[in-house]
C-alpha cells in the first residue's frame, strides 16, 4: 500500500520494514510541521520519536480499539454514527492511551487527553477494527464512511420532498460534492472486492424494495417510515433493492448515491441487487433517456471530465453488484426473472445458479452488450471456456432482463419459456418455468422487480411470483409505488406507499 500511513497504537501499516524516525521539531505555535497542519506537541517535547513497525516483520495484529479527539477535548472511541455502523460503544481512553488523530480536525488536545501522532491522515483514510478486515484482503487502503455520513446530511438539507427538488448550499459545491460520490463508491466497490458475491443468503426479516428510476422521493418517503430516528443502524429488519435504481427519473444519480451512502454505513442491513438499467449501454444512452440517463446526470452536474470519471465509477460498481438473494431460504429474489435451463451438467440435478455460488469460477460482465461482452468472449482460449462464458452471459442476461409469460397463447418451449414481448432476445417464463426452478432449488416464490404496475405490486404464475415497482408516478402514469417485507418462514406482507 502506498500513498496513505496509517497509525494504529503506533503501528505503520505503511511501512515496508521495521525503523524509527525523528519527528520534526514544532516550531510553531499552532501547530504547523513541515509546513503541513499537525497538533502541538503536549508536553512540548520538540524531537519526540515515534515508532513505525512493520505487520510482516512484527506479527501486526488488528487494532481493537480506535481512537480520535473530540471537540470536547476528550478522547473517546469512534463518534455515535460510526458506532453504531461498526458496533461498538462510546468509550473513554485514559490519559496514556495511543490515539489515531485527524489532520484536518480542528481541535486540539489537552494536555491530559492522550498521546498523538501528529500529521496521521485525514478524516477519508481513518481505519477501523471493521474496515480492518478489507486490509487483510489486500484491497489497498480503506475509507471511512464518515464521507457517507457527510452526503446524507447534504442530502436531508438540499432535498425539499413537497416540491421535489435539490438545492445544494454553496458550502457544498460541485468539487465538494464529486469527492463525496466518489468516496463512498470506492469504499462500497472495496467492499465488494473484498467479499464478493453474486448470490445473497440473507435472514429475515428483510424489506424489499422494486425499481425506484431515479425516484428519490419514493426513496425518502419509504426509508421515513422504516428507519428509527433516520438511522439505518438501528433498523432491525434488513433492507434489499431489486435494481434500476437509474434512469427514466430526475434524481437517479442521488437515488444511487444515497443507498450506497446507507450501505456504506450499514453492509450487513442494506443490500442491493444489479437491475438491467445497471448498465453502461443502457444507462449510458443519452440519446434514448435524454436529462434523465446516469450518464447526462453525471455530466450535467459535474462537467463533462469529472462527469465521465463519475460515471465510469458507477459503471464498475455495477460490475460487482449481486445478482440475486435468497431470504430464509425459502424466497428467491432478483431483479428480472428465471433463467433459461440449458440441461443439467449432472443428470436430474438442477445446476443452473451453480456459475454464481463460485466467485472464483464467476465472470463478471461489465455490460452485457457489445464490445465488453466480445472481449470476454475473444479472452477464452478453449472451446470449453467460450461455452461456459456464453452460459454465464445467459444466464446474467435472464436474471437482469426476462418477464413472466403474459398470455397462454405464446409458443413455449420444452421448459416451458418463450419470447418477452420487450424483445426477441428476451426470455419469458411460464407457470411451469417457474414451478420447476422454485421447486429443484428448494423456494417457495420469487419477488422480482423490473416492470411497472399500477398497484405497484402484482402476484402472477399460480401465485408463485411476486412483482415489486417501487417508483410512483413513473413517466407520468400516476401508478403506485409497492414494497415487500419478507418474514420468517416465507410469510410476506405486501405494501403501498400512501
Amino acid at each position: 500500500m502506498t500513498g496513505i500511513e496509517y497509525f494504529v497504537d503506533g503501528f505503520d501499516l505503511d511501512c515496508p520494514e521495521t525503523y524509527r524516525e525523528e519527528e520534526a521539531e514544532d516550531t510553531s505555535e499552532d501547530g504547523v510541521i513541515n509546513g503541513k497542519r499537525g497538533y502541538e506537541n503536549p508536553e512540548n517535547e520538540t524531537n519526540a520519536k515515534r515508532r513505525k513497525i512493520s505487520p510482516a516483520a512484527d506479527g501486526f495484529k488488528p487494532p481493537s480499539t480506535v481512537y480520535r479527539i473530540t471537540d470536547t477535548d476528550k478522547v473517546k472511541q469512534v463518534g455515535i454514527l460510526e458506532v453504531l455502523a461498526f458496533g461498538k460503544q462510546v468509550v473513554e481512553a485514559e490519559a496514556d492511551t495511543p490515539v489515531l488523530c485527524c489532520s484536518d480536525y480542528p481541535a486540539k488536545p489537552s494536555k491530559k487527553s492522550a498521546q498523538v501522532a501528529s500529521n496521521c491522515f485525514t478524516y477519508d483514510a481513518v481505519i477501523t477494527p471493521a474496515s480492518y478486515q478489507e486490509l487483510q484482503h489486500g484491497v489497498g487502503p480503506v475509507s471511512s464512511p464518515l464521507y457517507a455520513i457527510e452526503l446524507l446530511d447534504l442530502f436531508k438539507k438540499s432535498y425539499s420532498r413537497s416540491s421535489d427538488t435539490f438545492e445544494y448550499p454553496a458550502s457544498h459545491p460541485p468539487s465538494v460534492r464529486l469527492r463525496c460520490f466518489k468516496d463512498v463508491l470506492n469504499h462500497v466497490v472495496r467492499n465488494y472486492t473484498a467479499y464478493p458475491a453474486a448470490h445473497l443468503d440473507i435472514p429475515p426479516n428483510v424489506w424489499v424494495l422494486g425499481d425506484l428510476h431515479g425516484s428519490y422521493k419514493d426513496l425518502d418517503r419509504f426509508l421515513e417510515k422504516i428507519l428509527p430516528f433516520g438511522e439505518v443502524a438501528l433498523c432491525p429488519e434488513k433492507i434489499l433493492c431489486l435494481g434500476d435504481y437509474v434512469d427514466r427519473g430526475k434524481f437517479g444519480l442521488e437515488t444511487l448515491m444515497k443507498l450506497l451512502a446507507l450501505r456504506a454505513l450499514a453492509p450487513d442491513t442494506v443490500y442491493m441487487l444489479r437491475g438491467n438499467h445497471e448498465d453502461p449501454e443502457v444507462c449510458g444512452q443519452i440519446p434514448v433517456y435524454g436529462s434523465e440517463s446516469l450518464a447526462a446526470q453525471c455530466t450535467e452536474q459535474f462537467g463533462s471530465s469529472n462527469g465521465k470519471e463519475l460515471f465510469s465509477l458507477c459503471c464498475d460498481l455495477f460490475t460487482h453488484l449481486p445478482l440475486c438473494a435468497t431470504v430464509d431460504s425459502k424466497v428467491f429474489c432478483v431483479h428480472g426473472g428465471v433463467p433459461r435451463f440449458w440441461g443439467a451438467a449432472v443428470p436430474g440435478k438442477d445446476d443452473r445458479l451453480a456459475p454464481l455460488k463460485n466467485p472464483a469460477k464467476r465472470i463478471k460482465f461489465p455490460s452485457l452488450f457489445g464490445p465488453r461482452v466480445e472481449a470476454i468472449l475473444d479472452g477464452c482460449q478453449t472451446k470449453e471456456e467460450k461455452t461456459e462464458a456464453q452460459r454465464q452471459w445467459l444466464l446474467n442476461f435472464d436474471l437482469l432482463w426476462s418477464d413472466p409469460v403474459k398470455g397462454k397463447t405464446e409458443p413455449l418451449d420444452v421448459y416451458g419459456f418463450g419470447r418477452s414481448d420487450r424483445d426477441s432476445t428476451v426470455a419469458s417464463f411460464s407457470e411451469k418455468a417457474v414451478s420447476t426452478f422454485l421447486d429443484n432449488h428448494g423456494y417457495d416464490i420469487m419477488i422480482r422487480g423490473h416492470e411497472e404496475k399500477a398497484a405497484g405490486l402484482k402476484i402472477s404464475q399460480n401465485s408463485r411470483v411476486v412483482t415489486v415497482f417501487s417508483s410512483s408516478n413513473y413517466q407520468g402514469h400516476e401508478n403506485a409505488a409497492g414494497f415487500v417485507l419478507i418474514r420468517k418462514e416465507g410469510k410476506i406482507d405486501l405494501l403501498v406507499l400512501e
